[in-house]
């Protein structure tokens, strides 16, 4: 495209966005070189002339301006309830499950030998955790054999003594 003066002579010269001498224009692609101002999540596409802006998946704009969608809080996303998608496009799985943050298992560290159990406590495996029960003195981490003299919790007579036994 070009367009012509009048003058004594004839000058022709390539309209903004095309390149040429004025008597061959051709269109320049603003996104191949680089000098569009879509925003680093759009996608540029040129047009005769000119070019267009469009946001990627997983944003909104303009194309000039994309911002990210938050899948989370307009409930779009197809993570599972023990996974979140923090507002990108990927789900990410809680700490103590597995899988692909839309198929979810619990791992169950008592059987896979991850718990942190005393040897004197039982693993019990929760959803997303586990706990550590106990017949000892301790926190079910830490245990040690409550002695039933010492405490008083004992079958014994008032007139007999208590040994611990084994």
């Amino acid at each position: 495209m070009s367009t012509c003066a009048n003058t004594r002579s004839l000058a022709c010269a390539c309209k903004k966005r095309y390149i040429g001498d004025g008597m061959i224009c051709e269109d320049i692609n603003e996104c191949s070189t680089g000098s569009h101002s879509c925003n680093g999540h759009a996608d540029c596409e040129n047009t005769d002339g000119g070019y267009t802006c469009t946001c990627v998946e997983g944003y909104y704009g303009d194309g000039n301006s994309c911002l990210n969608i938050n899948e989370c809080k307009n409930g779009s996303h197809d993570c599972s309830n023990h996974a979140d998608n923090n507002g990108g496009v990927e789900c990410e799985t809680h700490k103590g499950y597995r899988g692909n943050g839309k198929i979810v298992l619990d791992i169950d560290e008592c059987m896979d030998g991850s718990d942190a159990c005393d040897v004197n406590a039982d693993c019990q495996n929760t959803n997303g955790s586990y706990t550590c029960d106990h017949g000892f003195f301790g926190n079910g981490r830490t245990c040690s054999d409550i002695n039933g003299c010492f405490s008083g919790n004992n079958d014994c007579d008032k007139n007999a003594s208590c040994n611990k036994g084994l």
